[in-house]
């Protein structure tokens, strides 16, 4: 459970043998200060997930505390996965264990189980040499705690400053050497944190320095620009066979059976997979979000998910999030994935950004894999043969993709779009300058609004004090988890003019670049790395015909479905074949790719006005050229 580096700093340090030691002659031990944290919130232990490396995680559920006890309000109440090593309350993760192994001792994961309850008496131990000490004397009990920053630290345990401590003047919390980056303790006497900086600077000239920068919100190359441009650049659609799809539709219009979606989103972003599906009214059972930062998944949470306790209407949808933070994560035991959240319906991926194009080509081939392990397991323990999935990656990766038989579009002239269900029908609203999708876009308010609800709680942690408040006290506990980032993951400065805790400004490091950004370029980076819902609504329509309807209300807007005229390049038109040189035929808008299977339908956008009548023909003859 512990990180290998971790644990082995801490085996050797010599303080894991002097611990008991520790707790002895400490003013008070880490069991006192696990009751203290909960003096606001109470955690309890609800499920576990035991990863095949050894990793470990609970699922917690929150709640407020009045006087001793726990109270279940839906305003406080929060469920949330949380690591081993982010989670601060070993003892009462041990009794948990506990109860597990005495209640069924022949579980397959009983030795796993019993190794992580050593553990956690292990971390317990940990924690308990990092935050008892012996030298607070009669400090304001305010000052007592270790800061926000600091709390949680992950540092080396051989660091020479592991256990130091000092009072940072201004700031009223103790903070450690070594997360700070000390090497002695002569030059951490002189240490000022973060916030004690902006406090001193806060009379004086400086802190006009210190001031937030102005941003240039007309840059051509921001997201929004690059989606404003997407209808001057031509696209190519590529329909494969996919046969599995055009069974499942036909077989949903003879039955009339349909059913919930379970998803996988990986790389989820700030959630573009998830807002799509409510705009189009595809009925969700349950929507597993892969995502690696923290940020974004509180941004998901914050819109999505009911349990986390910033929106009034339950959306029905089991949201796990946190639980998988990589597409490694899953690759290291799908079949434990789908045995327990499966069978898996739907797959969207989007590939990660800025890498080079080898490490483009090998995420995809990774994901390929997934989807292969996916189909495989779904068969055998759901008996469950039906899997569509959508893949978001770089186009110069093309001729690394495994495309035959497969469906694929190119949009932005840098993005490619795999996906196994037909898409052609999709091209006239891809084209269309005043789409029905235009005014669904994934806007930067929708993302901003909760970076910033997030920036200014933990504003509100690293600053307590002044106060005399605790953090434990200020902060929800849904914010908790940020603990790990460690004084590195924070920036704070000062606003101009301003005084008071108001006066602080806070930025976060972005963990892809260690770049510090403002909630404002927090927002805009994970914009720019989440995809397009102009485009996503426009090639996952065809999944309507597959699920249940459900429409989700405001903010989303079920899309209504239009007609799309097209005709197939080979149907018979005046007893012959379409001509590429034909009045119904109009060359820029054919698709083409040599390179693919001959096999493939292939289809145009006739621009003709036609009737109703007309219309509708022309797309039934279309519908049953494909289920051929």
């Amino acid at each position: 459970m512990f990180s290998p580096a971790l644990y082995s700093s801490w085996s050797n340090s010599g303080l894991a043998q002097s611990s008991s030691m520790v707790m002895q002659f400490c003013g008070q031990t880490y069991s006192v200060i696990e009751k203290d944290l909960m003096s606001s919130f109470t955690p309890e232990v609800i499920d576990h997930y035991l990863f095949v490396g050894g990793n470990g995680k609970f699922l917690v559920e929150w709640s407020s505390t009045k006087g001793k006890k726990p109270v279940y309000d839906d305003e406080n109440r929060c469920i949330s996965w949380i690591s081993h090593e982010d989670f601060l309350f070993p003892a009462l993760a041990r009794g948990y264990l506990s109860r597990k192994i005495n209640s069924n001792p022949f579980d397959k994961e009983i030795e796993g189980l019993k190794l992580w309850k050593e553990d956690c008496e292990e971390w317990e131990r940990c924690l308990n040499c990092l935050n008892t000490f012996d030298e607070q004397g009669n400090e304001n009990e305010a000052q007592l705690e270790i800061d926000f920053c600091c709390f949680l630290c992950k540092c080396p345990w051989d660091h020479p400053l592991k256990r130091v401590i000092r009072n940072c003047p201004g700031a009223l919390k103790y903070h450690r050497g070594c997360c700070h980056q000390y090497q002695n303790e002569d030059d951490f006497e002189a240490f000022v944190s973060p916030v004690g900086k902006a406090a001193s600077c806060m009379f004086e000239e400086e802190g006009e320095a210190n001031g937030e920068s102005d941003v240039d919100e007309s840059d051509t190359n921001s997201p929004e620009a690059q989606y404003e441009r997407l209808t001057e650049i031509p696209l190519t659609i590529i329909d494969g066979q996919c046969e599995q799809y055009l069974q499942n539709v036909e077989s949903c219009a003879n039955m009339g059976e349909k059913r919930d979606a379970i998803v996988l989103c990986i790389n989820a972003g700030a959630g573009s997979a998830i807002v799509s599906l409510k705009h189009l009214g595809v009925k969700v059972a349950k929507v597993i979000h892969v995502e690696s930062d923290r940020v974004a998944q509180h941004v998901i949470r914050s819109h999505h998910d009911y349990c986390y306790g910033e929106i009034d209407d339950d959306d029905q949808i089991e949201h796990i999030i946190g639980l998988y933070n990589t597409i490694g994560d899953i690759a290291e035991d799908p079949e434990k994935m789908v045995r327990k959240y499966g069978p898996i319906d739907i797959i969207i991926c989007n590939s990660p950004q800025g890498k080079s194009r080898e490490e483009d080509a090998s995420y995809a081939v990774d994901f390929f894999e997934i989807v292969k392990d996916i189909e495989r397991l779904n068969a055998e323990l759901h008996h469950f043969d039906n899997l569509f999935y959508l893949l978001e990656c770089s186009a110069s990766i093309k001729n690394s993709l495994p495309l035959q038989g497969l469906s694929y579009c190119f949009c932005e002239q840098t993005k490619l779009y795999v996906c196994n269900w037909p898409i052609s029908s999709q091209k006239a609203n891809l084209l269309r300058h005043k789409t029905d999708a235009e005014s669904l876009e994934l806007q930067n308010g929708h993302i901003l609004d909760s970076v910033q609800k997030l920036y200014a709680s933990l504003l509100k942690a690293l600053v307590a004090g002044f106060d005399h408040s605790k953090w434990r006290d200020t902060i929800h506990c849904k914010y908790w988890p940020f603990l790990s980032m460690g004084p590195q993951g924070y920036d704070v400065k000062l606003k101009k003019g301003e005084f008071g805790p108001e006066a602080f400004l806070l930025s976060l490091r972005n963990p892809e670049n260690s770049q510090v950004l403002s909630d404002a370029n927090y927002s805009n980076h994970l914009l720019g790395r989440s995809s397009s819902v102009k485009i996503l609504p426009i090639l996952l329509e065809p999944m309507r015909k597959l699920f249940n309807e459900k429409n989700y209300g405001s903010p989303y807007k079920v899309i209504v479905s239009h007609r799309q005229e097209i005709l197939p390049i080979a149907t018979l038109e005046h007893g012959g074949i379409m001509s590429r040189n034909s009045p119904n035929s109009k060359n820029n808008c054919v698709a083409s790719d040599t390179d693919h299977d001959s096999s493939v339908v292939k289809t145009e956008v006739k621009d003709e006005k036609t009737s109703t009548d007309d219309e509708a023909k022309l797309f039934d003859l279309v519908e049953r050229s494909f289920s051929r």
